[in-house]
């Protein structure tokens, strides 16, 4: 009995350690941004998607505007 108990967790131990986490080995897809910086302006297009519901192209960059002094 003690035999069997001990077979089991080793057993049970070894079946936990032989995880494999494929879903994290991957690089993730930085070719297309999900959400635009917290201070980056949006452009026309951008404003235009959002409004309508659907998803903007956030690797359009707005212009920069330089302050006039």
């Amino acid at each position: 009995m003690n035999k069997r108990l001990i077979l089991v967790l080793v057993a049970c131990g070894l079946s936990a350690c032989s995880y494999d986490d494929r879903e994290g080995n991957r690089m993730p897809d930085t070719s297309r941004r999900v959400m635009p910086g917290i201070l980056q302006s949006v452009t026309p297009s951008q404003q235009r998607a959002i409004m309508s519901g659907e998803r903007p192209d956030w690797t359009e960059v707005p212009p920069v505007k330089i302050p006039r002094r």
